[in-house]
């Protein structure tokens, strides 16, 4: 969002000087490039980003709405999407902190039953 607001810099070269590490974030960049739309590279790679099929589904989402309105636009789309990802971490959370306690409990629980057939 800082970004979009400050330095109103093509989509392309946000997605480039942000790609780092990320192979699919790479990969749109690439296709930017060589002339491919935005919304279409961002179908295409995100496609491939290394998350779940949900939050894939989001990315994709993300990228449809961005760069098609004014900086203002942009932003809001960014806020809306953040606050978005934001729930679903918490989520994720919550998840996680259930179902491990339920492996623990499990793993306790069959630990005892081995026991006693071994007995």
């Amino acid at each position: 969002c800082t970004e979009i607001r400050f330095s109103a810099a093509p989509l392309a070269s946000l997605i480039r000087q942000h790609a780092g590490e990320s192979k699919w974030l790479q990969a749109c960049a690439a296709l930017l490039e060589q002339g491919t739309p935005f919304p279409q590279a961002w179908q295409r790679t995100s496609q491939t980003a290394p998350v779940p099929k949900q939050d894939r589904m989001l990315l994709r989402e993300f990228g449809e709405g961005l760069g098609v309105s004014d900086v203002e636009g942009q932003i809001a789309h960014c806020t809306l999407y953040a606050e978005k990802l934001e729930f679903l971490l918490r989520q994720a959370r919550t998840e996680q902190t259930q179902k491990s306690k339920l492996y623990v409990t499990l793993g306790i629980s069959a630990g005892a039953v081995l026991g006693l057939l071994v007995m």
